[in-house]
């Protein structure tokens, strides 16, 4: 299961509450150790549960995401897209995606799309201009193609 920074927020109410629980018991008797324990494990128990969901729909939401980037992988580990072949990413790919996989703020401020998710010494397999490229991907399902223009050279 990964872990993400919103999930701090309830780990750490977690935490104050089983402070305050014991402050309240200061010498809690047998019975009282009990009750507390029982009344944290629930928490304990309900915290993963529902973390366990929101990351589930965290994941639903970024498999159009891994399969574009797998593809691409794929595509590289096969020797198709390469220094040479350059991959071009069509930039409003972005749009056809779930909200999760871009973020559009963070977008207008950088060149390309998910070129940058690759090690740098892949990075000049890819080209932001779709005249250089050999490949062109513009399809949300992480299909990419020949370049009709690149087959003319």
């Amino acid at each position: 299961m990964i872990r993400f920074r919103y999930q701090y927020v309830p780990d750490a109410l977690l935490v104050l509450m089983g402070l305050t629980v014991f402050k309240i018991f200061p010498r809690p008797g047998k019975r009282g150790r009990i009750i507390a324990g029982i009344v944290l494990l629930w928490v304990l128990v309900a915290n993963i549960a529902v973390s366990r969901q929101v990351v589930a729909g965290m994941d639903y939401h970024l498999i159009p995401l891994k399969r574009i980037l797998n593809r691409i992988r794929e595509g590289i580990d096969r020797g198709e897209i390469n220094p040479r072949d350059r991959l071009y990413i069509q930039r409003h790919i972005t749009d056809y995606l779930p909200k999760l996989c871009w973020h559009k703020g963070i977008g207008r401020k950088m060149e390309g799309t998910y070129e940058w998710g690759f090690p740098p010494e892949e990075a000049d397999c890819f080209t932001l201009n779709r005249r250089e490229a050999a490949w062109i991907m513009d399809s949300p399902l992480g299909i990419y193609r020949r370049n009709p223009g690149e087959c003319a050279r």
